[in-house]
């Protein structure tokens, strides 16, 4: 895992709502199996990014000054995470939602 800081919606590292989407306590089940990783030892593999989760932590997120918008937050959010993968030599491969899976109709 990353840290969440890098996942983070842009204004800061602590979670939002916008990272309550998905399947309540994935991270719990996930956590024995998984170990936080540094982006150097990303270098050369590939990510699985949900971008429906990207965007939405952006729109939130990226605010000017006096609490509004930032125009064009979703592409200047994307941009900037896009070339920070990059940067360490990360490929990212986007995934876009399609039906919603039976397990995240409770949620």
């Amino acid at each position: 895992f990353f840290s969440r800081s890098f996942f983070g919606c842009g204004c800061c590292s602590l979670p939002h709502a916008c990272l309550a989407m998905g399947v309540h306590g994935l991270w719990r089940l996930l956590s024995p199996a998984g170990r936080l990783v540094t982006m150097e030892e990303m270098q050369g593999k590939r990510l699985a990014i949900d971008t429906s989760l990207w965007l939405m932590q952006v729109l939130k997120g990226y605010r000017d000054r006096s609490g509004g918008l930032v125009q064009n937050a979703h592409l200047v959010g994307l941009f900037r995470r896009i070339c920070k993968l990059l940067y360490y030599g990360v490929k990212p491969v986007f995934v876009f939602d399609g039906k919603t899976p039976t397990i995240k109709h409770k949620t």
